[in-house]
């Protein structure tokens, strides 16, 4: 047997499993750990602060409607919290949906008649922001009526720049829920983790609370807008951390193409986010770098250590029985997710749905990465269809 390719085996299955398992559980545990003292509830709910809630939106008039009355139920302080919806180019009658909704907070419609991207209108619609917190979220996803008061609460503790919340997904109508549904349920732990022992490693976009004076405007061309906006904020020596009690809800990605193409630009814009060194400091930031290499790093190029895997298990199959099972392993996982792309009845029995999930986001990622490093990519979003939250 050939002892190099043995041992380049090991090192990437090893960076894998540390990746994708080690990892995530080590975080985990340190989630289930008491969280510092804080002060108490009335305290500190006497100290919220104004907050400019920010929407982006791309013709959203199937879901903007319902946003609209899910602010109106929310319970921060009245006279407290200003909403300013951004539309990018919007031409499905969004813009008319805002203007006629009877707001019982104050509405402000920018209206901006080119479509230019998410990034730019974010950074534009900032510029006019005054209050000392902004709240970022999607059009498609619904807070609870508490979550800017949760998420405000600890926002109030120091040297904390950003608080992101629980957003959960009701994917009944997708095609991989099972799929989706485990992965959110990972990072969620791992950001728990993360809050106790540094920073989480990035925002979920659908919902999100930040110092207004943290914001930094980012390039037009920003592909991962949410990410690189998190990543100022740990540049400048602040942490975010993991509220699990602010909960929204949103409907998950309805289909294997929609996933396909959301995966492709995360990879692209992780491409990117590299090229332009948007990650904490080796040197300045030794606990965020690491958790930044860990969780999102390696987990980005996750698709070329699988190749690496599979192509030296084929190698080493000629001199081991134990590979040549472990090559079955594979080429069986391979040709079960591939059963589903055609046959997405498959998709709904549980280990196969994970498989299929797995198979269906790496695929996509290893294509994005290419794309990134080809730099021919455009930053323009472009919404996912989704349906809005039952009530």
């Amino acid at each position: 047997m050939n002892h190099y390719l043995l041992v380049l085996f090991w090192v990437f299955f090893l960076i894998f499993a540390y990746s994708n398992l080690i990892y995530p559980i080590l975080l985990a545990c340190f989630g289930f750990l008491d969280r510092p003292p804080k002060p108490s509830t009335d305290a500190m709910g006497d100290n919220l602060k104004p907050i400019t809630l920010l929407v982006p939106a791309y013709n959203e008039s199937a879901v903007i409607q319902a946003k609209l009355k899910n602010i109106d139920a929310l319970e921060y302080p009245p006279g407290m919290l200003r909403v300013i919806v951004a539309s990018d180019g919007s031409d499905d009658g969004t813009q008319e949906i805002i203007r006629s909704h009877p707001c019982a907070r104050p509405v402000q419609l920018l209206d901006f008649q080119e479509r230019r991207g998410k990034a730019s209108i974010v950074n534009d619609a900032l510029s006019q922001c005054t209050d000392p917190w902004v709240c970022l979220c999607d059009t498609n996803v619904m807070f609870r009526p508490d979550a800017l008061i949760r998420l405000g609460r600890r926002l109030q503790l120091p040297k904390i720049g950003a608080v992101t919340g629980d957003v959960r997904l009701a994917s009944e109508e997708s095609d991989f829920g099972r799929g989706e549904s485990l992965y959110y349920r990972v990072e969620r732990a791992i950001q728990k983790g993360e809050s106790l022992v540094g920073s989480v490693m990035g925002v979920d976009g659908g919902m999100y609370l930040m110092r207004r004076e943290l914001f930094q405007p980012v390039p037009k061309d920003t592909i991962l807008d949410d990410f690189t906006i998190s990543m100022n904020v740990i540049q400048q020596g602040y942490r975010i951390e993991y509220e699990p009690t602010a909960i929204a809800e949103e409907n998950g990605t309805p289909s294997s193409e929609i996933e396909f193409g959301r995966r492709k630009r995360v990879a692209r814009g992780a491409v990117q986010s590299i090229s332009r060194g948007i990650y904490p400091s080796m040197s300045g930031q030794p606990i965020e770098f690491a958790q930044w290499f860990s969780h999102k790093l390696l987990r980005w190029l996750n698709p070329l250590i699988l190749i690496a895997i599979f192509l030296l298990s084929i190698a080493l199959a000629f001199f081991s029985t134990w590979f040549q099972a472990l090559l079955g392993l594979q080429i069986l996982a391979i040709g079960g997710a591939v059963l589903a792309w055609f046959n997405p009845k498959l998709r709904e029995w549980p280990i196969l749905g994970v498989i299929y999930y797995f198979g269906l986001s790496h695929w996509a990622m290893l294509i994005g990465l290419f794309q990134g490093l080809s730099g021919k990519y455009s930053a323009v979003w472009n919404r996912t269809e989704r349906k809005p939250m039952a009530s």
